[in-house]
């Protein structure tokens, strides 16, 4: 009779924190999203043009019509609504472009949360989406020194940019342009520089040499039109 193979997962789930809290607080308490948007000036001005909306928008105000989140934060931007990005209420044909930054992996459904999108922009109206790139040099590290990577709690969705770029094709957008981002110089927590993971650190002199390998960089960036 073969042998059962040893298994790789054998962690109490309601312990896996508690297993690696250190890491998970020190991930909680980075301002990551703040120091990784390097495409976060081009959607800002893109933004600008007609009606916009800005979905899970925290203390940002990209949206010239609308941010939404499912809860208030504590600066409030302007033309703030609370709201669940599964059931956006607004009317067929509302905007010209929308934004959802680091956001649809923290959704139940995504499927759900594209085809509002698709429904409430307009005709040619543009979406632009960035999200985690799961397939990041960090976790390749890990994953062949036999580590258990960082795993963020509140990501409950991940994608290859190939599998989400076909996602969206089949969600019935178009003009999908897939830009990989993310390249970044330092983190911050508590207003103070951090050192950066030495893969982070990797990635960055492998880019400056010249490399343009996607497992470089941090995040997905898309770029669509319906």
């Amino acid at each position: 009779m073969p042998k059962v193979p040893k298994a790789i997962w054998n962690y109490d789930p309601d312990k896996y924190w508690e297993l690696d809290k250190e890491a998970h607080e020190f991930i909680e308490g980075v301002k990551l999203h703040n120091h990784r948007f390097l495409a976060i000036d081009y959607i800002t001005k893109m933004m600008k043009k007609g009606k916009t909306l800005d979905i899970g928008c925290g203390e940002r105000a990209l949206g010239s019509c609308a941010n939404i989140d499912n809860e208030c934060p504590i600066k409030i931007p302007e033309n703030f609504q609370v709201m669940d990005a599964h059931h956006l209420d607004f009317p067929d044909n509302s905007f010209d472009a929308i934004s959802i930054i680091e956001v649809i992996e923290h959704v139940e459904n995504p499927s759900q949360v594209f085809r509002e999108i698709y429904r409430v922009l307009k005709k040619d109206g543009i979406l632009f989406l960035t999200t985690p790139n799961p397939c990041n040099l960090s976790i390749f590290i890990r994953y062949a020194r036999n580590r258990r990577i960082r795993v963020h709690c509140h990501h409950i969705n991940a994608w290859h940019w190939e599998s989400l770029a076909w996602f969206m094709h089949n969600m019935s957008f178009r003009d999908i342009e897939v830009f990989l981002w993310g390249h970044i110089d330092q983190m911050m927590k508590e207003d103070k520089p951090v050192k950066l993971y030495r893969s982070y650190r990797l990635a960055n002199i492998l880019y400056r040499l010249g490399f343009r390998n996607p497992m470089l960089h941090l995040n997905i960036f898309i770029k669509c039109r319906k």
